[in-house]
């Protein structure tokens, strides 16, 4: 009978409401805690689990109380034919419980989705953050090595600036492997912006949104200083590219100096073999030579100062780089002594 049928359905509602109530109380995790206390594989297997309950649950709603509903569906639509009996009018209560006690478990497994879906939502955004942090850092290295190796002009290395051999292997040598340094760190990091960076930006985005509110300030706190460790990163990745600029100009004035000096070194050889007593057609030549020679030392000595550009260390928010403005201020300070010399 219906009466039976009912009791049925009401005792297997009554036994889900039950699970749920249980695994909440075992399962006391806030998913927005300051740290996590669970481990990456328990909670897919709580969310794997949850999703087998649901889909019981969702059966049971499309065949047992459909039915169901059906039923009283029948029994109010005959009222206008003919009088509801007793136990008709108790089948349609006993509907109405079901239907209540069936609202209270679909709530139950609503709110249960909900926390899980949190906790996944962490779970993502704490694997994300964790890689991307690792990752800034080990840039920041590179970026580090790069500004205090080949980047920076130095006396010491101005024979590797000028491989006169362009074989393969000498590539990554000289000035060509510099230039490809810095356009491989740069390449990385706009990868980075578009990939990982925005995935992280993306999942924290997630977790506010399913919150529907904004977040705690021990997560937001670490939200924010990881952009800005990625923003001082950037700006260092700028500053290497000036870094770079100032060494391609100094290699430059450098070599328009050595060329000079090779000219005015030919001139001198010349003027001293010259017999002092002959006096040849080609004297005003030499003079004219020589006034060139004079004019385009003092235009390269005047270029050499304004020309060269000496970079500001950008301002940073972290601790990432902490020596740049001492190294900056030496590179700075030798080169302009190289030129005065």
């Amino acid at each position: 009978s219906w009466f039976v049928e009912a009791e049925r359905i009401r005792a297997w509602i009554d036994k889900h409401i039950h699970i749920i109530q249980e695994r909440n109380e075992a399962d006391d995790i806030n998913p927005i805690s300051r740290e996590l206390s669970i481990t990456d594989s328990l909670v897919l297997q709580l969310h794997h689990q949850h999703e087998r309950l649901k889909q019981e649950i969702d059966h049971f709603d499309a065949d047992d109380m459909d039915r169901l509903r059906s039923h009283v569906k029948m029994l109010t639509h005959t009222t206008t034919e003919k009088e509801l009996t007793p136990a008709d009018t108790s089948t349609i209560e006993i509907t109405l419980t079901t239907l209540n006690m069936l609202s209270h478990l679909t709530k139950l497994l609503d709110d249960r989705s909900h926390w899980i879906q949190l906790l996944l939502l962490r779970v993502k955004w704490e694997d994300l953050f964790a890689q991307a942090v690792q990752w800034i850092a080990m840039t920041d290295e590179q970026i580090d090595a790069f500004l205090r190796g080949k980047a920076r002009w130095s006396e010491k290395e101005e024979a590797n600036y000028t491989s006169s051999s362009s074989t393969h292997e000498d590539d990554d040598k000289g000035i060509e492997g510099v230039i490809k340094t810095l356009v491989s760190l740069e390449r990385k990091i706009a990868d980075f912006d578009r990939g990982d960076y925005s995935d992280v930006l993306d999942a924290y985005q997630e977790m506010e949104t399913l919150k529907n509110q904004a977040l705690p300030d021990y997560l937001e706190m670490r939200q924010l200083g990881f952009e800005k460790a990625f923003e001082d990163l950037m700006k260092r990745s700028g500053f290497s590219r000036k870094v770079v600029e100032q060494l391609l100009s100094m290699i430059s004035t450098v070599e328009k100096f050595k060329k000079l000096r090779d000219v005015g070194e030919e001139l001198r050889h010349v003027l001293m073999n010259e017999s002092s007593g002959t006096i040849t057609e080609e004297d005003d030549e030499y003079a004219e030579k020589v006034q060139l020679f004079k004019e385009e030392s003092a235009r390269l000595i005047t270029n050499a100062s304004t020309c060269i550009p000496y970079p500001t260390v950008p301002e940073m928010s972290t601790a990432m780089g902490a020596n740049d403005a001492h190294d900056n201020e030496i590179t700075n300070e030798n080169i302009k002594s190289a030129i005065s010399a």
